[in-house]
């Protein structure tokens, strides 16, 4: 039997990081596994080009006070300098004096257990409160947070109304969860239509992981026109902008000559740069290539290796692999 090579897909995004959930889809006659539309599972932390867009929540910032401007400064350094602790230190005295961003960072701490330890409760609270202070990236994590059942009681509608405000005021990863959320009928009706409308609204506003999703979508024809180059260059946008699951989705369009010839060696080449992002089916699909020598030496260990990585990163597909070769 054939070996059965990954495709990449869609994904969304979360407010503060970008914790990624990926699911594997396969396609029984051709034997190729895809990976679908996963939402962005990491949270993001607030940067300096994050900036709040509603007046209410202008207006709010401009009342902290000096010392929590600098507090929340003084965070962003330490958390520079790799100490994490030092940054929730900082970003808790100032989220205190109520600045919304040291409130969203200081959450993203206690989602990730960086510099605390890890309290999704704790998490959800105070991207609750970042949110009603304006920061529209503690809106969208927080969406994460009911879309996913971690630190609140599930509730996709909730999810979905936070990443509307979100998305209105402009914070793209709000729209890709948007548009996920439009794209698996999560707390909305299913319509592919809305959905790659946001994930456009997304990617324009340089989500990655909004175009790679979209790229999904006119590889599908779901939504859009089916439109193998347009997705090629969906795909390829991600991957310039570093989302490892855009390479990987890049690797594939060479592999089966999706909107550019078939390259067995680019191919490699992508799936080895969405592999070193540790993205799985990156590895997976990289595995297949050595085990059959298209693009690359046939070499019997390193497909194990790869295949072993994508195991590590969650992949039950390559763990069976994995095992056979042993």
């Amino acid at each position: 039997m054939a070996n059965s090579i990954k495709i990449v897909a869609i994904v969304a995004v979360a407010a503060i990081g970008c914790l990624v959930g990926a699911y594997a889809l396969r396609d029984s006659e051709e034997q190729v596994a895809q990976t679908p539309i996963a939402q962005n599972d990491k949270p993001t932390q607030t940067t300096d080009a994050q900036t709040q867009t509603e007046p209410e929540a202008i207006a709010a910032q401009r009342k902290v006070s000096e010392d929590a401007k600098r507090d929340y400064e003084s965070g962003k350094d330490a958390d520079d300098e790799g100490d994490y602790a030092k940054a929730a230190e900082y970003y808790e005295k100032a989220c205190d004096a109520d600045h919304a961003e040291a409130c969203n960072n200081l959450g993203y701490g206690y989602d990730s257990g960086e510099g605390v330890e890890q309290d999704k409760v704790k998490a959800a609270a105070l991207y609750k409160k970042a949110c009603d202070l304006g920061d529209m990236l503690g809106c969208a994590n927080l969406g994460y947070l009911y879309a996913s059942g971690q630190g609140v009681e599930q509730d996709y509608e909730k999810a979905v109304q936070l990443y509307e405000k979100a998305c209105d005021a402009d914070e793209s990863s709000g729209c890709t969860n948007l548009g996920y959320a439009y794209d698996m009928g999560e707390g909305v009706e299913q319509d592919y239509k809305k959905a790659a409308k946001f994930y456009e609204k997304a990617c324009d506003g340089d989500d990655m992981l909004g175009c790679n999703n979209l790229g999904y979508l006119y590889s599908e024809g779901k939504g859009v026109r089916l439109n193998h180059k347009k997705a090629t260059a969906f795909f390829k946008k991600a991957c310039d902008g570093d989302e490892p699951l855009g390479c990987s989705s890049l690797g594939y369009a060479y592999h089966e000559g999706n909107g550019v010839k078939v390259d067995y060696e680019k191919a490699a080449e992508l799936y080895e740069k969405g592999c070193d992002g540790d993205e799985p089916l990156g590895c997976y699909n990289l595995a297949e290539l050595y085990q059959d020598g298209k693009g690359v030496k046939k070499d019997a260990k390193k497909a194990l290796e790869y295949y072993e990585k994508s195991c590590e990163l969650g992949d039950g597909d390559a763990c069976d692999k994995a095992e056979e070769l042993k």
